[in-house]
Protein backbone atom coordinates (compact mmCIF):
# COMPACT_ATOMS: atom_id res chain seq x y z
CA UNK A 1 0.00 0.00 0.00
CA UNK A 2 2.78 2.05 0.89
CA UNK A 3 5.09 1.70 -2.60
CA UNK A 4 1.21 2.63 -4.26
CA UNK A 5 0.68 6.10 -2.01
CA UNK A 6 4.34 6.97 -3.20
CA UNK A 7 3.96 6.24 -6.87
CA UNK A 8 0.55 7.95 -6.52
CA UNK A 9 1.96 11.31 -5.11
CA UNK A 10 4.93 11.19 -7.39
CA UNK A 11 2.54 11.73 -10.27
CA UNK A 12 0.37 14.38 -8.54
CA UNK A 13 4.35 16.17 -8.22
CA UNK A 14 4.89 15.02 -11.88
CA UNK A 15 2.17 16.31 -12.79
CA UNK A 16 2.13 19.82 -11.16
CA UNK A 17 5.19 20.34 -12.92
CA UNK A 18 3.75 19.32 -16.15
CA UNK A 19 1.22 22.07 -15.47
CA UNK A 20 3.95 24.72 -14.20
CA UNK A 21 5.40 24.10 -17.69
CA UNK A 22 1.88 25.17 -19.62
CA UNK A 23 1.79 28.42 -17.60
CA UNK A 24 5.21 29.21 -17.92
CA UNK A 25 4.61 28.50 -21.62
CA UNK A 26 1.89 30.71 -21.90
CA UNK A 27 3.82 33.56 -20.27
CA UNK A 28 6.58 33.23 -22.64
CA UNK A 29 4.10 33.08 -25.65
CA UNK A 30 2.58 35.85 -24.84
CA UNK A 31 4.95 38.21 -23.62
CA UNK A 32 6.59 37.71 -26.83
CA UNK A 33 3.48 38.26 -29.04
CA UNK A 34 3.12 41.33 -27.28
CA UNK A 35 7.22 42.01 -28.04
CA UNK A 36 6.11 41.24 -31.76
CA UNK A 37 3.12 43.66 -31.67
CA UNK A 38 4.88 46.57 -29.46
CA UNK A 39 8.77 46.54 -31.30
CA UNK A 40 9.00 49.97 -31.66
CA UNK A 41 7.66 51.27 -28.58
CA UNK A 42 9.36 51.70 -25.42
CA UNK A 43 7.57 48.63 -23.54
CA UNK A 44 9.30 46.26 -25.99
CA UNK A 45 12.61 45.64 -23.19
CA UNK A 46 10.61 44.94 -20.77
CA UNK A 47 8.24 42.24 -22.50
CA UNK A 48 11.34 40.52 -23.53
CA UNK A 49 12.89 40.45 -20.34
CA UNK A 50 9.31 38.71 -18.75
CA UNK A 51 9.77 36.39 -21.75
CA UNK A 52 13.44 35.78 -20.64
CA UNK A 53 12.73 35.18 -17.16
CA UNK A 54 10.12 32.75 -17.79
CA UNK A 55 12.15 30.86 -20.30
CA UNK A 56 14.63 30.36 -17.40
CA UNK A 57 11.82 28.83 -15.03
CA UNK A 58 10.58 26.81 -18.11
CA UNK A 59 13.87 25.53 -18.55
CA UNK A 60 14.78 24.78 -15.05
CA UNK A 61 11.46 23.04 -14.25
CA UNK A 62 12.24 20.84 -17.33
CA UNK A 63 15.59 20.13 -16.26
CA UNK A 64 13.75 19.08 -12.59
CA UNK A 65 10.83 16.88 -14.62
CA UNK A 66 13.15 15.24 -16.79
CA UNK A 67 15.54 14.18 -13.65
CA UNK A 68 12.51 12.90 -11.90
CA UNK A 69 11.48 10.46 -15.04
CA UNK A 70 14.40 8.99 -15.53
CA UNK A 71 14.08 6.08 -13.45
Amino acid sequence: MAVSDNYAREKRGLSGLAHDLANLTQVVNGNLELLEAHFTSPSAPRYLANARAAARQLNELSRLLSTKTRD
